[in-house]
């Protein structure tokens, strides 16, 4: 089956691989981007952000503070916007920091 161009570009916008204008409007339009070790955030937003550099995604991070990293669902680390951390931490978060402490003071009283 050949793909057309129509097709290919379509493709390219649903999985959010086209040209994004920031750091964050590429987390805003995925919600969060899953980040298995410190390089992935920055892999993950270069790949959906060709004209961005390394420094942007820094800048949005420690300059800027409009994105953040949280550990969620899975004890995995996530990046979110600063303004979904609250939302994001409700709905993923709190569950992960329930079982660590339970396994923590589980831990501390043998």
């Amino acid at each position: 089956m050949k793909i057309t161009d129509v097709q290919r570009r379509q493709r390219l916008v649903a999985q959010h691989l086209s040209d994004a204008p920031s750091a964050e409007s590429v987390v805003s339009s995925l919600l969060a981007l899953h980040a298995t070790d410190p390089a992935t955030v920055y892999l993950s937003v270069l790949a959906r952000a060709r004209s961005l550099g390394l420094s942007d995604v820094r800048d949005a991070m420690y300059e800027r503070r409009s994105l953040v990293r949280l550990m969620a669902m899975r004890r995995t680390m996530f990046v979110v916007a600063h303004d979904d951390v609250p939302m994001i931490h409700a709905a993923a978060s709190l569950g992960v920091a329930r079982t660590m402490r339970t396994r923590l003071i589980k831990q501390v009283s043998t």
